[in-house]
């Protein structure tokens, strides 16, 4: 059955919200099941049809396990049937768009080709260091931008416009399109400047994706650069703000410095047991 795609992206959206909830096997889920199997027939058949329905589904849902879905699922297919077809569109869109780029993140290789599966891994936002793929801060310079004019609600509204899932590019302002430049270099050159920015934005957040999204990025350049000047301050703001330790364990821990990273997990609310973390 024909389906217009942003009906069928809701309806998709419903299914794997029924699946979560209730089951797979349950009533709630078959009922949508329709829709799912329709999204898998479009997915290896009409590539162009399969990345409009991406756009919107990724417009319309900030749940991880259903954007995980969707780059396992209909992102992937694509890509591995199509990808030489569409990589350019691809390309373009994660430019300007984050949440492609953590979609792009989550795609297996299946049998997608060398050449191919290096340009989805740069459209990603990752670089191939040592035969490992890894994160890079791409963003454009912005040495016409003196970040002493500018204040922590500014950056702020910045970086959320740019994250949010209503950050279209109608509500975007240059400063949108530096935020993360210039969020980089104050954790390089002003970090307690950079942790002030990232608890105005800390403050004003809801969605588990933009949070997760804060934690992976900002703040995990903060800590990876300048955690040792911060750190002390880091552990009293998680006493006192529930969202900020919640973002804390979203940190990347690779690359921290030990000391610095243990601290972080204990402010994070996590205890070491048995040889690994765990969530007390």
């Amino acid at each position: 059955m024909e389906h217009d795609l942003e009906f069928l992206a809701i309806k998709w959206i419903e299914y794997y919200v029924a699946s979560h909830e209730y089951g797979s096997n349950s009533s709630e889920a078959e009922k949508l099941l329709n829709f799912a199997m329709d999204v898998i027939e479009i997915s290896l058949n009409r590539p162009d049809d399969t990345w409009h329905f991406i756009l919107e589904v990724s417009k319309k849902t900030d749940i991880e396990f259903i954007l995980f879905n969707l780059a396992a699922g209909p992102l992937e297919t694509m890509l591995a049937s199509y990808g030489e077809d569409v990589i350019d569109r691809v390309e373009l869109e994660a430019k300007a768009n984050p949440r492609i780029r953590y979609l792009l993140r989550s795609v297996w290789r299946q049998s997608i080709s060398d050449k191919l599966w290096i340009r989805i891994q740069s459209a990603a936002g990752l670089s191939l260091v040592d035969g490992e793929w890894i994160e890079t801060n791409n963003a454009r310079p912005c040495e016409t931008i003196d970040i002493s004019e500018l204040n922590f609600h500014e950056l702020a509204d910045a970086w959320i416009v740019l994250y949010s899932a209503q950050g279209k590019d109608s509500h975007r302002t240059d400063l949108s399109c530096d935020i993360e430049d210039i969020l980089y270099r104050l954790s390089a050159n002003h970090p307690e400047e950079a942790l002030c920015v990232i608890m105005e934005i800390s403050s004003r957040i809801s969605s588990k994706w933009v949070q997760w999204m804060l934690g992976d990025g900002p703040l995990s350049d903060l800590v990876m650069l300048n955690g040792e000047k911060v750190i002390e301050r880091i552990e009293n703001e998680a006493k006192n703000e529930p969202k900020f330790k919640e973002t804390l364990s979203q940190i990347r821990r690779h690359g921290l410095r030990k000391d610095v990273m243990q601290r972080i997990m204990l402010a994070a609310g996590w205890t070491w047991e048995n040889g690994k973390w765990v969530r007390i």
